[in-house]
């Protein structure tokens, strides 16, 4: 009773994945009601639903995330589903940009991409590098 258990399976075989309820963030959380949610997980699929290939299965929930504060997480949206979100985003560093696509649980370098390109996959992020190749800072591309 105080595990949280999330079965993947596919045609061929099956993982489970096991949490501590009390890191699992409740909907009453979710809401902004009561309880603070920084550092838990949210799994955002209900019972029986399909997941794609790299897609995240469960999120880590971070204040720092684009969300104002005043909308509580887990807020209905009056957007579509999947639909961009757009923004202009200052990027307050000094470097070289590199672009990166999200694959899985880490970020794959992508070369593909021109300036004035209009962006239509998701997962792309904008990373600032020094001239070491250090990251300064990422900021995600929203199609």
């Amino acid at each position: 009773h105080e595990e949280v258990i999330l079965s993947i399976a596919n045609d061929s075989e099956e993982k489970k994945y096991y949490f501590r309820r009390n890191d699992v963030a409740k909907p009453n959380e979710l809401a902004g009601v009561s309880g603070k949610i920084e550092g838990k997980i949210y799994i955002p699929y209900e019972e029986g639903e399909t997941v794609e290939e790299f897609d995240s299965i469960v999120e880590i929930i971070k204040d720092g995330w684009n969300v104002p504060s005043r909308i509580p997480y887990a807020s209905t949206l009056r957007v579509a589903d999947g639909a961009p979100v757009t923004r202009t985003i200052q990027a307050d560093a000094k470097g070289q940009v590199k672009y990166f696509k999200l694959k899985g649980d880490y970020l794959e370098r992508y070369t593909e991409i021109k300036e004035g390109e209009v962006v239509t996959q998701k997962g792309l992020f904008a990373v600032i590098v020094d001239d070491k190749d250090r990251e300064a800072i990422r900021h995600y591309i929203a199609r």
